[in-house]
Parts: C-alpha cells; sequence; structure tokens
C-alpha cells in the first residue's frame, strides 16, 4: 500500500493578492493634511511670512470685533436710559419751579391787591366820617333866634328820601326850641366807621353840647351820639341819621 508524503507547506495559505491599480493604502487623515499642508506650502508661496502674519491679526481682529456690537448697543441703551431718566427729572423740576414762582407770583398779586382794597377802603372810611362829623356838628348846633338856618343845615347833603322826613322832624322840634329859647352849640369828640358795605358806610359821631335855655341859662353839658349812613354811590350823601333827639336836655 503506497502513501503519499504531507507537506507542512501545503498548510500555509497564500498571501492574500492586493489590487495593483488601487495602489498601495493610505492612512486615514493623509488627504486633509496634505490639503492642510499644501495650503500653506501654498500660502508661503504666494506670501511673504509677514503678510501672512498681517493676515492672521487682522482675521483676529474682525472676528473680536464681530462681538463688539452687541456691547455698544447695551451701552447705548443704557445711555439712553439714564439721558431719559435726566430729562424727566429735568422735567419734573421745571414744573414744580413753574409752579411755585407762579404760585409765589399770584400770592404777591392777591397780597398786592388786598393791600390796595384796604387803602381804598380806609381812604373812604375816612372821607365818611368827616362828612358825618360835619353833619353832626350842624344838626347840634341850635339858635332858636334862627331855627330856619337850622333846618336847612339838618337837611344839608342829605337824600331826597331823608331830607323829607327831617323836615318834618324840624317842624315838630321847632314847637320846643321856640318856647325855651334853646341855644346849643357842639363840638366834635370822634367819629367812627362801623361798616363799610359796598360803598355804604355807617359812622359813629359823638358830639359834645353845651345847650342853654330858660331853665338852664348857665348852660348844661351833654354828649349826642348819632349813627350817620353815607353811601358812596350816591356821591356821598347822607341816607339816614338816627340819634338826633340824644341832642335834647333830658
Amino acid at each position: 500500500m503506497q502513501t503519499s508524503a504531507h507537506d507542512p507547506a501545503d498548510d500555509t495559505e497564500a498571501p492574500a493578492r492586493t489590487d495593483d491599480a488601487a495602489g498601495p493604502a493610505q492612512p486615514v487623515g493623509t488627504a486633509s493634511t496634505s490639503s492642510a499642508a499644501s495650503d500653506r506650502g501654498a500660502s508661503s508661496d504666494d506670501e511673504p511670512d509677514g503678510a501672512a502674519r498681517e493676515r492672521r491679526r487682522r482675521i483676529r481682529t474682525e472676528r473680536a470685533a464681530a462681538a463688539t456690537p452687541k456691547t455698544i448697543t447695551l451701552s447705548v441703551s443704557r445711555a439712553t436710559a439714564v439721558l431719559g431718566a435726566l430729562c424727566a427729572v429735568l422735567a419734573i423740576a421745571a414744573v414744580v419751579f413753574a409752579g411755585l414762582w407762579l404760585s409765589e407770583r399770584s400770592d404777591a398779586h392777591d397780597a398786592t391787591n388786598r393791600l390796595a382794597a384796604i387803602d381804598a377802603t380806609n381812604a373812604q372810611n375816612k372821607h365818611a366820617e368827616d362828612v358825618a362829623s360835619t353833619y353832626a356838628i350842624g344838626a347840634a348846633t341850635i339858635d332858636y333866634q334862627n331855627l330856619a338856618a337850622w333846618e336847612k343845615t339838618l337837611v344839608a347833603n342829605t337824600s331826597p328820601e331823608l331830607s323829607n322826613t327831617l323836615q318834618h322832624a324840624a317842624s315838630q322840634m321847632e314847637q320846643i326850641y321856640s318856647p325855651v329859647q334853646w341855644q346849643s352849640t357842639a363840638t366834635p369828640i370822634a367819629a367812627v366807621a362801623t361798616s363799610n358795605q359796598n360803598g355804604v358806610i355807617t359812622v359813629n359821631v359823638f358830639v359834645s353840647v353845651i345847650t342853654k335855655t330858660t331853665q338852664t341859662p348857665s348852660g348844661m353839658p351833654s354828649t349826642a351820639t348819632y349813627a350817620v349812613t353815607v353811601d358812596t354811590k350816591q356821591n356821598w350823601l347822607i341816607t339816614d341819621v338816627r340819634g338826633i333827639d340824644s341832642a335834647l336836655p333830658k
């Protein structure tokens, strides 16, 4: 029986054949590295070293500047807000100052008007006091020998209505003066305006009177009080008189 001898070399596989057309295998990343190197080479070839560094610096500057607008916008917004707030404060201050100035001016104007009104009222009262004093002295000065002159003085500077009333009163009083031979003289004591209602002024006049009659030939002193109303709107006419009978001896 014949056996064939086994050669160990037959168990060893033949190495795999590679495609000669594909060429030798390249490691991963070789292409990009080569491209970058090519670019650098191109850059190095095309540009001097100083120009390349300048270009890279410019690129970095442009990239850094790209973030700047946000910061500028924020700064502008804050500045605008601060300016707006400042303008608002100034506007409020201006309004307050204007209000205070107008109020002060109005108060000063009102004070001036009040003082002018007080001065005008005082002047009216003073003139009314003079008118009332003159009338009261004339009314209290009587001479039984010349009652016509006294009656004329009694109605002088009085309104038509009051004049009629006084003439009637004088006719009645003459019946008293003549029989007792009445003679009286008067001197003023004081005159005080007690009210002024829209130019209608009431004045109290106090008069010292010395009266002589057949019963008191040496004279009897007395004080007569007259309430005289003067109307400035009727050319300072006397519209009412009270107290004429107070000059009579008690």
